[in-house]
């Protein structure tokens, strides 16, 4: 008998996604003639092809969001601070670079990604690093070595949330993958057990 767990068609979208065992579907006593189990068959392999391709596509779009990540980074780690103390001017070329590279790897983040909240809390701290010593129409350029600390401990967790997202995105392309080639693996069995019959039919046929 030919028993395919559904949960090899399951298909799903959340991050909190997880193969579950369901009743088995019985191809042999489903009524479902040869060109309806192979309509069938290549239905789910699409669906499964579907769920790899989209999540192959997230996990690109990731890798992209750590890589801006990580030239901010770049950028942050250059200075200690950035102007000083007891200036307030326009923004130096220090200041307006990183505060470039954080609007950018902002805005390759979705609404509700927490990666980007905590970019949220170090563009904040950037622009608000000393908010007594700013004046009207100009912006603080002063950025103490402890709130360049606080700018690169934002960014690090954002790479931290997006490596969480990514790992169970793989482990989750990996689901799907297995249940791909167990798919496949047991409908050629399938196929190759009713040939076989038919052959030794055939024979039987032939040597009555």
């Amino acid at each position: 008998m030919f028993n395919l767990p559904t949960s090899t068609i399951t298909t799903g979208h959340s991050l909190g996604w997880s193969p579950i065992a369901e009743p088995a579907l019985d191809l042999r006593h489903s009524g479902l003639s040869p060109e309806g189990m192979l309509a069938l068959f290549q239905t789910q392999i699409e669906r499964l092809d579907g769920e790899i391709d989209g999540l192959f596509a997230r996990m690109t779009q990731q890798q992209k969001q750590t890589e801006l990540i990580n030239g901010v980074l770049i950028v942050a780690q250059k200075h200690r601070s950035i102007g000083n103390e007891d200036e307030v001017f326009d923004g130096s070329d220090a200041f307006n670079e990183l505060e470039r590279a954080l609007a950018k790897a902002k805005a390759n983040l979705p609404e509700s990604s927490p990666a980007r909240a905590r970019i949220d809390d170090a563009i904040r701290t950037l622009r608000a690093s000393d908010p007594t010593k700013a004046e009207p129409g100009k912006i603080d350029g002063y950025v103490s070595e402890p709130e360049m600390n606080s700018i690169r401990s934002a960014l690090e967790t954002a790479k931290t949330d997006i490596g969480g997202d990514s790992q169970q995105m793989m482990v989750k392309l990996q689901s799907f993958v297995s249940q791909k080639q167990q798919f496949i693996s047991l409908f050629s069995n399938m196929l190759q057990t009713d040939h076989q019959a038919s052959m030794t039919a055939i024979n039987n046929i032939r040597g009555g």
